[in-house]
């Protein structure tokens, strides 16, 4: 009886925890009674991010929890490893389940599953999508409200004017020196400018963002491409020139784009409905 209740303590906590959409890989790492707590919190955001994009990239998702010494906020890293397309996540084991749900971090990483990894010279597309998406994850799981979408859209895209004005390089030469010349928020900002852009004008089609990406991890979702060879596939499942015109644009331009308030308000209005 006892080898039996060992074994079922086993299974309990040493294994993965695992769905069919996610799988904690690391779940022996983590204190047991925040197993609840981590679990309900990568869920809730694997199912958030299905709700945006109507499928997810492939299943299950990979994650690993690691505990975080600071603790001013509730996820301060994320990053994709991109050998096996997993997760790992600095968490801060203090904070409550709703901190944990209302922090962006788990959506940007997830979004970022979606598209190939990308040439250095098309990091402003990959974070770029990444912090665009989150946003919208986040807006239509009811973490934010649409003036909260609007706000942080305009903060951001304001962070992403400021860094540009610190260097006047063009677009591909900042991304590929993104991390030497510490132009993250001109990388990020541009790249969601971008896919705003890209998302209005696929509106003005009867389509949209999330419905193109969905088409495109069905057929079309590999392990890594060169930006421009993404943009020409998006073009095929899209069925336009919508991608490659901004694309086209956007890649060599030393300044920072202009998003009009007008247009992010029709933005949250558009997947606030949805």
């Amino acid at each position: 009886m006892k080898k039996f209740i060992v074994l079922i303590t086993f299974f309990l906590v040493f294994l993965p925890a695992h769905s069919a959409n996610y799988l904690w890989q690391n779940k022996q790492d983590i204190a047991k009674h925040q197993h609840e707590k981590i679990q309900q919190w990568l869920k809730f955001g694997v199912k958030a991010t299905e709700k945006t994009f109507h499928k997810l990239p492939f299943k299950p998702i990979k994650f690993r929890v690691k505990p975080s010494k600071r603790n001013n906020e509730p996820v301060p890293w994320g990053q994709v490893n991109r050998m096996d397309n997993s997760i790992l996540l600095h968490t801060s084991l203090k904070f409550s389940i709703n901190d944990l749900k209302n922090d962006w971090t788990l959506y940007h990483e997830l979004s970022h599953l979606y598209l190939p990894f990308l040439s250095d010279d098309a990091r402003w597309l990959s974070e770029g999508f990444a912090t665009y998406s989150q946003q919208i994850i986040m807006l239509k799981a009811g973490l934010l409200s649409s003036t909260e979408f609007v706000e942080r859209i305009s903060a951001g895209l304001k962070r992403g004017r400021k860094n540009t004005s610190m260097n006047d390089d063009m677009l591909f030469i900042a991304s590929q020196n993104m991390r030497k010349q510490r132009s993250f928020m001109r990388n990020y900002w541009s790249g969601a400018a971008f896919f705003i852009e890209v998302d209005l004008a696929l509106q003005q089609k009867g389509l949209n963002l999330p419905i193109v990406i969905n088409r495109y991890i069905t057929c079309c979702l590999t392990d890594e491409m060169r930006g421009d060879e993404l943009i020409s596939v998006l073009d095929e499942v899209s069925q336009s020139t919508i991608f490659s015109s901004f694309f086209q644009e956007y890649y060599v331009r030393e300044d920072f784009p202009s998003i009009t308030q007008k247009n992010i308000n029709k933005l949250a209005n558009f997947y606030n409905s949805k």
